[in-house]
């Protein structure tokens, strides 16, 4: 679970809406920024750093999990004081995985991929 949320505060929620933010505002693609993405968590993982778990989970796994905070807001849960953390977060398809294109929200190209599900 530690990996899941590491890599959910640093990467899902902070890096991923930087690059999602970036394409919105038509300054590069998230494809592009994605696969530069990649490329960093590939060198990083080469560096043969203490722990790999994040960067392979990262670079490896089909799905990521992210946080509902719309649930938790909604449903004022503090994840502080939960029994059952995982059960506020949800499976997303890994944008950073190549086995599945990244795709548009109407599924008909494979130029940019939606993260703001």
């Amino acid at each position: 679970m530690g990996t899941r949320l590491f890599s959910y505060y640093l990467f899902i929620n902070s890096t991923f809406n930087v690059i999602s933010s970036l394409a919105a505002a038509s300054l590069c693609t998230e494809t592009h920024l994605l696969g530069q993405l990649r490329e960093w968590l590939q060198q990083r993982s080469a560096e043969a750093p203490a722990d790999p778990s994040a960067i392979h989970y990262l670079l490896n796994s089909p799905q990521l999990y992210a946080k509902n905070n719309f649930l938790c807001s909604l449903r004022a849960l503090n994840e502080n004081t939960l029994d059952d953390l995982e059960s506020i977060y949800h499976p997303i398809p890994n944008p950073l995985v190549l086995s599945h294109p990244l795709k548009t929200e109407n599924n008909d190209a494979y130029d940019t991929y939606v993260l703001t599900h």
